[in-house]
This record gives C-alpha cells, sequence and structure tokens, in this order.
C-alpha cells in the first residue's frame, strides 16, 4: 500500500491524522476524495466495499494510529455504505459525508476547505 511508503506511523510526527475512506466501486468519488489527503487531514484514501471493509485495510488502519485532524475527526468515509462499515469503525471518530455524486462533493469539499484554511 502508498500508504505504508508514505505514512510509515513509526513515530507521533509520521502518522497520519485522518483516513479517507471511498468505495472501491466509485471512482469518481475517489479521485475527488483525493482533495482530503492533505491539509488539514494529512492521510491516505483507502478503498472499502460498501458493504465491509477488507482485512488488509483494517489492519492498515490499525497500523497507521490516525492521530485525527484539527476537528478530531479520525476517520473520513465518502459517500453512503452500509452499517456494517460504520460498526467496524466505531472505535474512531467518524465524518461521513453521505453526497455520492462527485461534482457537487467535490465543490462542497473545496469550499469547506477553503473556508477552514482562511478560519486559521
Amino acid at each position: 500500500m502508498t500508504s505504508q511508503l508514505i505514512w510509515t506511523a513509526t513515530h507521533e510526527e509520521n502518522r497520519p491524522g485522518t483516513i479517507i475512506f471511498s468505495a472501491v466501486d466509485s471512482w469518481q468519488l475517489t479521485l475527488a476524495s483525493a482533495d482530503l489527503i492533505h491539509h488539514p487531514n494529512n492521510g491516505p484514501v483507502l478503498l472499502i466495499n460498501d458493504e465491509s471493509i477488507p482485512k488488509s485495510t483494517m489492519n492498515e488502519i490499525i497500523r497507521l494510529q490516525p492521530k485525527g485532524n484539527s476537528e478530531g475527526t479520525q476517520v473520513k468515509v465518502m459517500g453512503d455504505v452500509s452499517e456494517n462499515v460504520l460498526s467496524a469503525l466505531e472505535d474512531y471518530s467518524i465524518d461521513q459525508i453521505n453526497d455520492d455524486n462527485p461534482a457537487s462533493f467535490a465543490s462542497e469539499e473545496t469550499i469547506m476547505i477553503k473556508i477552514r484554511i482562511f478560519q486559521l
């Protein structure tokens, strides 16, 4: 996984803030989610299924130990996923964005990121 190269998670300084989850069958939403990799989240986009999180992906979130972004969010879930996915992440602070339309999602997230940056 690319996340293992960029976020080695061996020390507090190189652990991600927020891990972004996006469904593997929604490449458009995943692509729009890439904008969230950097500030304020500083974390990878990992792929999941709508109904479950692959074991390798669960192992990766455990390894990464996300410390949370400036709002304390450790995990962002993009799109509509099953309750099974959310239950598997119950040990983490979660922010879910239910917008399944990539264009409106990208527009909304871009606006929110700019607002947060100006608030700093």
